[in-house]
């Protein structure tokens, strides 16, 4: 075939469409070098729901930045041995390869660890599912997708309010998880300093390390002083002592936090239904809402399966890290990334809506909802705003 020579009025054309390709490129935008970090542990949560949360991270990612394959922006990096410190390593390795911005670590205590490592850097953390009260101390380095823990106790305690005007509350707590400390001592600080709730009577019993209570707290949650139970640990954590309830013929009120709503309430879902007594809890997806539509139909279609709340959870983080990602000024770096961020500072396309961030970092202002056990499932039964800001 002989060489065809190009008419040089027709050179403008194919620059011009040169460009357009590399427009629709996301590759020629950011490069081929890896940007963004994402890292896990299983010290806290198996390795399964953490790769749940990656799933749904890839899929907001990828819509936000239109990017079908991100293994050239992204670096995973998940420490998978069981180790405590598992979050300290998979953050220090990821550094130490040059990312702009840590994503992941979906659970306070690896976030936490996490952030130990980012703060002695200039790069970004960006957390999904980390209540801790803590991650709201670090400064505009640090966010998490999640509203604080603080404002969904103050919530939750002003829609209780709302059922019922005079209640007394015991707080079932794991004093050796930090988690579940930390949601312990925020109930009763806030219920001691606010005087909207100063007026509920509050105490707290402590599970042994194999999860139960001993004779005595039995003995004082049956004395018929106490209107509602807060169960501040996980589903897996609660399964011993929920026992120990049927086997006692304790039967009040439940109040949880958003773990019951996950995968791992499936383990605790059988002692749940043989209660009479309702069960409520905070939740951030409600499955088939308005706002989670584009969320639960394009995870089905890359995974075929439905998605969970975690996979909400890595949605909502991977969404925001996308769009940050592609507002940045160019070339990124993490100071460019950071400033994007709070230049945007409230993202749409979320699995509730709108997400907003304060410029002084820590947790996220969104939406919360409350929702029922009612026949093997969870309902939807209220929505609020964050009370304390």
């Amino acid at each position: 075939m002989p060489f065809k020579i190009i008419p040089a009025y027709s050179k403008p054309l194919v620059r011009l469409f040169c460009l357009v390709i590399g427009a629709l490129d996301p590759t020629h935008i950011y490069g081929s070098q890896t940007l963004i970090g994402y890292g896990s542990s299983d010290s806290v949560l198996p390795a399964k729901t953490q790769e749940i949360f990656y799933l749904g991270f890839e899929v907001g990612f990828s819509l936000a930045t239109n990017m079908p394959d991100i293994s050239s922006t992204i670096i995973s990096d998940n420490a998978w041995d069981g180790s405590p410190l598992g979050a300290s390593k998979s953050a220090r390795r990821l550094i130490e390869r040059g990312v702009i911005a840590v994503a992941g670590f979906p659970i306070s205590q690896d976030a936490l660890l996490a952030s130990q490592e980012i703060l002695k850097t200039k790069v970004m953390g960006i957390f999904a599912a980390a209540r801790h009260s803590d991650l709201s101390n670090f400064g505009p380095q640090i966010v998490s997708t999640v509203p604080s823990m603080q404002s969904d106790i103050a919530s939750m305690l002003e829609f209780i309010k709302n059922k019922k005007k005079n209640f007394s509350l015991l707080i079932v707590t794991n004093p050796y998880n930090v988690f579940c400390k930390n949601q312990e001592d925020l109930i009763i600080d806030t219920i001691k300093n606010n005087p909207h709730f100063a007026q509920i009577p509050v105490t707290s019993v402590s599970l042994s390390k194999d999860f139960k209570l001993n004779d005595e707290d039995l003995k004082k949650i049956k004395s018929g002083k106490w209107n509602y139970l807060w169960m501040t640990p996980y589903p897996d954590m609660s399964i011993s002592v929920l026992r120990q309830f049927e086997e006692q013929g304790i039967d009040l009120p439940i109040l949880a936090n958003a773990s019951w709503t996950t995968d791992d309430f499936e383990l605790i879902r059988r002692l749940l239904i043989k209660r009479r007594s309702p069960v409520f809890s905070t939740s951030l997806w409600i499955h088939g809402s308005k706002e989670g539509k584009v969320f639960e139909r394009e995870f089905k279609k890359r995974f075929g399966r439905e998605p969970s709340t975690e996979a909400a959870y890595g949605f909502d983080l991977g969404n925001i890290v996308g769009q940050t990602l592609r507002s940045a000024k160019q070339p990124v770096n993490s100071a460019h990334f950071m400033d994007a961020f709070y230049k945007i500072g409230c993202f749409q396309k979320n699995t509730t809506g709108t997400i907003c961030f304060r410029s002084s970092g820590g947790h996220a202002d969104r939406a919360l909802s409350f929702v029922q056990f009612e026949n093997g499932v969870f309902k939807l039964v209220g929505k609020s705003k964050p009370v304390l800001k």
